[in-house]
């Protein structure tokens, strides 16, 4: 009986009346359904491990034994090798895809976990998890249990009786729902659960494939069950049916019957309920926490040690039957062998432990360690990397500090430098190393205006030196001045964490960086693009290591604040603010106590953040050897850090008079479009809300008579959706318009003046290095990829982008980089023939396809071999192709023939990349830039396709953005070579930007041609093009 507590609307928490409560867990729906949660954000580690199946399962666990504390529990897995349905039925389940790498790879952690919560595990050799839970259930039952079986699968609705219930996750929620006899007859449609079986007999199942009755859909079968009650009455009385009804089912007898067959769920598995053996007990904490240690599931580890409120957490109670010995065996059963003993029969290999007894990890023979490199086979040294921070002698109940080492259980030596002589001895020591770590305090975020507070020195680990900064700038430059050897030595290797911003800060004080760099955001973005690669999360992955960031300091400033009892309230509220938002250390000058107390603070803070740049850079720089990315770093990325700087310092003159020009004309058109959207509506409303412009074309107007809604049942109003609607009323189009116009207003026009630097009179974006997963450039305030280029409207905007006086705004365009890449990677000789005579790409196309000489090719043609040049290369299908041409997908269908016909070895090198996908996990680029595709594996056809295109267009984007990188690397220094002032200011998409003075122009201009057409020696001419104007508009 199930007793219901309200919470709160839609939500209940419950209750079971018996204490003898029995939870049987579908292991594989539980897996899957994990793993699908994450499909399109997986989990993935440090080490390129999906861990999203087992993350989900494990984190369900916990759910249901914090919610529910169950008595008695067990988890049943199907067994390898084939069930009596499959010997029975050979397409049994045929139609499905092949188990994800991901899933097979996580079982066996997955039960190695299970053993250290001490849960049994059932496997029973020829029966699914199903027919184990089946039996199980019915015995429990008969020995007074209250059976729950956590599953999403709708099978098990057969099962339900009035003391065995269905414990269902709720789809997309954490929440779950517990079904009995009457939910199971609401949701089918039925008198009795065990009527699930014949309902499945007639309908079938489609993700079993279990054949069912042809023709008899969910209503039919339900009609049919409700007249007759069960199949067997059916079939004896088909006399009573009519028409087409009675057809089907006379001429599937034998189909229906062993549909049910399949259907049912057995419940005399040779495998016995014992209740002790499912008794909760006490879990192996120590193994646990190893395990997740192992695969970085912090959060699950800081619940496992806070939580002690369930059976398995208990003291093991007095009198159990196995004493001091092991508590739990579990349970495996060969069906060979009923009533068999439940030890693990000789020869199951999917049980090997990856930790022996002692909870060390001794790993599989044959476990793939990433899923950026599935074919690398590990050994007995699995997480040899990472043991050593954890040590065996720890209590269990301590908390992850124990295991990650921090600065509190750390001996290091921090050292203040405040004083001439002190400074001296560390020049001279620093200035005869080869290399150093440093990091910088500032207050403020943006670099060029921040006001730096301290410095921090690393060139040994554990072992650092900080260096406060006065208040004063001028005094502060004077300090640095003496600095400035240590920081311009060309040969020393410098070393931090997002050097180009570093690079900015040190520039407002006179401080140039010069030489070598190693930085520690870039190399991790190389090694792994679409992780993390905060401090944080790298310490705690390569290092084992809680660094203070994180922690924020409540310890140590509990500390000093100890040793500092004269501070006030309001002093000390004002050293937590400080330190929690990384600002200034010392707000103000008039107690000499807090100053003291925050430099000191600082000082532990900052040269934490320089040992461990200094510490992770020999991983990093081990890792980039390994992966084969030395080339891409260190000829390519770190060079290009100075550039970046260098870019973001020199800025962009902004012309605010027309900005504000275009500004009062674009409001007075908006202003008129939207007098017109009101006349059509024959009403006012809020045009810029997504619910009055909804419920104005779906209720109002009923432009369509179903209108598409979001997830949270409002009317959709999406460009998309839109888009799609234009023909449908004249107000559609107005609406785009209107919203065309703002988003160029309110984003740029009316934007840009204000992201102007008053200091400088330029607008200096940002240019980020480690955020795409392509190896592409973005940038940010303002974004200038996505300035509108294709109207009249969006291109005025490049007007306002101008050159000084006396100076020119010049622009030089790759062209066609991507399609030239395309025939390099691909080799195909035609398209490789039509670059090398310099034709026109998509009339030479063109003319290919139709059979037509190039000069007779007219721009109709021209445009659909376009749009075939730049939408079938990445995977562009004929429905997508058909509509983006205005053609029929016949139409579409041919031309995509044709053009593989044209350009043969394209659409080979497509079948390539996705089979090396699938192979590897990743593809790269020329110059070795790997993208990882984890989902390519997807059993989700649309998640699969998607990770499919990248595994085309990936290679081809990638290499294109390493290209410009490294013209972008060699014009700087060409420039500086030749001591000119042109300046490098912009990069978008294929297109790099620079402010040319007069007299250098003719000479710049050849450098950079050169340069661009000659960044890296390709199967076909790379050619770049230049436009000259005295704004960015002009230049094109």
């Amino acid at each position: 009986m199930l007793y219901f507590i309200p919470l709160q609307a839609n939500f209940f928490i419950f209750t079971m009346s018996t204490s003898k409560r029995l939870f049987l867990l579908d292991a594989y729906a539980l897996i899957y359904r994990s793993y699908y949660a994450f499909i399109k954000n997986p989990r993935i580690n440090s080490k390129g491990e999906n861990t999203s199946a087992i993350f989900g399962f494990i984190n369900t666990l916990e759910d249901l034994l914090k919610r529910e504390n169950p008595s008695h529990l067990a988890v049943a897995f199907d067994p390898p090798g084939p069930t009596f349905r499959h010997t029975a039925f050979e397409a049994y389940k045929a139609q499905r895809e092949k188990t994800p790498e991901t899933i097979i790879w996580s079982i066996p952690y997955i039960k190695e976990i299970l053993k250290a919560y001490r849960i049994p595990i059932l496997e029973v050799e020829g029966f699914e998890a199903d027919d184990v839970i089946g039996t199980l259930s019915l015995k429990a039952e008969k020995e007074g249990f209250e059976t729950y079986m956590m599953t999403p699968d709708k099978d098990f609705g057969q099962l339900v009786s009035k003391h065995s219930f269905i414990y269902r996750p709720r789809y997309g929620s954490s929440e779950f729902e517990v079904m009995g006899i009457e939910e199971v007859n609401k949701k089918f449609g039925l008198k009795h659960p065990c009527q699930i079986i014949d309902l499945l007999s007639l309908m079938g199942d489609t993700s079993d494939n279990i054949p069912g009755c042809p023709g008899i859909g969910i209503v039919t079968a339900q009609k049919l069950i409700a007249e007759f009650g069960d199949i067997d009455t059916l079939l004896n009385n088909t006399d009573k049916l009519k028409g087409s009804v009675k057809e089907k089912v006379e001429n599937n007898r034998e189909q229906i019957l062993f549909s049910r067959f399949l259907a049912t769920i057995k419940r005399d598995v040779p495998i016995e309920f014992v209740e002790e053996e499912f008794r909760m007990v006490p879990r192996d904490e120590k193994k646990i926490m190893n395990i997740f240690e192992q695969l970085e599931f912090r959060t699950l580890m800081k619940r496992i040690s806070a939580s002690n409120s369930y059976a398995g957490s208990e003291k093991k109670p007095a009198g159990h039957p196995e004493g001091e010995k092991k508590l739990f065996t579990p349970i495996f059963v060969e069906a060979s062998q009923p009533g068999a003993s439940k030890k693990k029969p000789a020869g199951l290999n999917l049980q090997t432990s990856l930790w022996d007894e002692q909870g060390n990890a001794v790993g599989p023979s044959s476990l793939p360690t990433k899923i950026k490199t599935q074919q690398n086979i590990v050994g007995n040294d699995l997480f040899s990397n990472n043991l050593s921070a954890i040590n065996p002698d720890e209590s269990t109940d301590s908390l992850p500090e124990s295991i990650l080492s921090s600065l509190k259980n750390t001996a290091h030596h921090y050292h203040i430098l405040d004083n001439e002589k002190d400074i001296g001895v560390f020049m001279k020591e620093f200035s005869e190393s080869d290399f150093f770590a440093f990091s910088t305090k500032k207050q403020g975020t943006e670099a060029m205006n921040a006001q730096l507070t301290g410095i921090a020195f690393s060139k040994e680990k554990n072992k650092a030196y900080y260096l406060p900064c006065p208040d004063n700038r001028k005094k502060c430059k004077e300090l640095l001045n003496s600095f400035k050897p240590l920081f311009e030595n060309k040969r020393s290797l410098k070393i931090g964490y997002d050097l180009k911003n570093e690079i900015l800060l040190l520039r407002n004080y006179e401080l140039l960086l010069a030489g070598p760099l190693f930085d520690i955001l870039i190399a991790h973005y190389l090694i792994q693009p679409e992780l993390r690669h905060d401090l944080d999360f790298l310490s705690k992955s390569y290092l084992n290591y809680q660094c203070l960031i994180k922690e924020g300091l409540p310890e140590l400033k509990a500390k000093k604040q100890g040793e500092s009892q004269d501070l006030n309230a309001e002093q000390s509220l004002r050293v937590e603010q400080d330190l929690e938002v990384e600002q200034s250390l010392s707000a103000k000058q008039n107690l000499s106590a807090e100053q003291d107390l925050n430099v000191k603070m600082a000082a532990e803070f900052i040269c934490e953040q320089a040992d461990l740049y200094l510490q992770l850079k020999s991983k990093l720089e081990t890792e980039i050897e390994q992966e084969g990315l030395n080339n891409l770093y260190y000829e390519i990325e770190a060079p290009l850090i100075y550039v970046l700087a260098d870019m973001e310092n020199s800025g962009v003159y902004i012309d605010t008079e027309a900005l504000k020009s275009s500004s009062v004309l674009l409001t007075e058109e908006l202003n008129g479009i939207e007098q017109e959207i009101y006349d059509l509506a024959g009403t006012t409303f809020n045009v810029n809300s997504a619910k009055q412009v909804g419920d104005v074309l779906f209720e109002r107007l009923r432009i369509v008579e179903k209108a598409k809604r979001t997830k949270t049942g409002q009317y959709s109003t999406s460009e998309e959706v839109l888009e799609t609607l234009r023909s449908k009323h004249p107000i559609v189009s107005k609406i785009l318009s209107y919203r065309g116009l703002k988003k160029l207003l309110s984003t740029y026009i009316d934007a840009l003046p204000l992201l102007i630097n008053p200091k400088t009179g330029k607008i200096h974006t940002s240019f980020n290095q480690a955020v795409t997963a392509t190896g592409r450039l973005s940038s940010s305030n303002p974004n200038l990829q996505n300035i509108p280029i294709r109207d009249d409207k969006g291109r005025e905007i490049r007007r306002a982008f101008s050159a000084g006086p006396g100076e020119f705004f010049l622009s030089a365009d790759y062209s066609q980089i991507e399609l030239r890449v395309m025939a390099h990677l691909s080799e195909d000789e035609n398209m490789i023939e039509a670059f090398r005579l310099d034709q026109d790409i998509h009339a030479a196309t063109a003319a290919r396809i139709f059979k037509l000489p190039i000069e007779d090719v007219d721009q109709d043609m021209r445009r659909k071999a376009k749009t075939a040049n730049f939408g079938i290369i990445y995977g562009i299908s004929t429905f997508g192709l058909a509509e983006r041409m205005g053609v029929s997908r016949a139409e579409a269908k041919k031309l995509i023939e044709d053009y593989f016909e044209t350009y043969p070895k394209i659409k080979a090198y497509m079948d390539d990349s996705v089979q090396m996908a699938r192979e590897n996990n990743w593809v790269e680029t020329v110059f070795h830039r790997k993208r990882y595709l984890p989902d390519i594996q997807s059993r989700n056809a649309v998640v699969r396709s998607y990770a499919e295109r990248n595994a085309i267009n990936a290679p081809i984007q990638g290499t294109a953005a390493d290209l410009i990188k490294i013209a972008m690397v060699k014009i700087y220094q060409a420039f500086e070579s030749a001591q000119l002032k042109t300046k490098m200011i912009l990069q978008v998409h294929d297109e790099l930007d620079f402010i040319v003075p007069e007299e250098e122009l003719e000479q710049v201009k050849k450098i950079i041609i050169y340069e661009m057409e000659n960044a890296a020696s390709f199967k076909v001419p790379i050619k770049a093009e230049i436009g000259v104007g005295k704004n960015w508009l002009e230049a094109h």
